[in-house]
């Protein structure tokens, strides 16, 4: 399989796990009996600094997590981590592509993309900030 089918399949992937769980999470607020947004009204959009903040996390953890597994003493996990990491720039697009989108989509589902791009980028955050600057240096 080449590289960039690979990361494609990657994307693919993350943005499927990330509808099941936004879907199952709909799902088990309904068997419940409340209504999930009651408390507060659900985020159908996301500034437009917001997002392009983002992005730049995710591709600067990508860069750093794989700067530092081509390094020689880099072990497997990182390379993995950098394989990984390449395609959350490319979810995070794709998200919020959807969370954007106008026409035929339910605020709900708007929401849901949202709350899965704001997810998506939290989690870019905390890879970076997870990195040990001894081992994997800012750059």
């Amino acid at each position: 399989m080449s590289a960039g089918r690979a990361r494609l399949m990657a994307v693919l992937l993350s943005v499927a796990i990330a509808s099941v769980a936004g879907c199952a999470d709909g799902a088990e607020g309904e068997r419940e009996g409340g209504d999930r947004g009651a408390a507060a009204p659900a985020q159908t959009d996301i500034p437009e600094a917001e997002r392009a903040r983002g992005m730049e996390a995710c591709e600067r953890y990508a860069k750093r997590v794989c700067a530092c597994a081509e390094a020689e003493s880099a072990g497997d996990d990182l390379a993995e981590r950098c394989a990984l990491a390449r395609s959350r720039p490319e979810a995070l697009e794709m998200t919020l592509g959807t969370a954007g989108a106008r026409g035929d989509l339910e605020p709900r589902d708007r929401a849901t993309a949202v709350r899965q791009a704001q997810q998506i980028i939290q989690r870019c955050f905390e890879a970076e900030a997870a990195l040990d600057p001894a081992e994997c240096p800012r750059l």
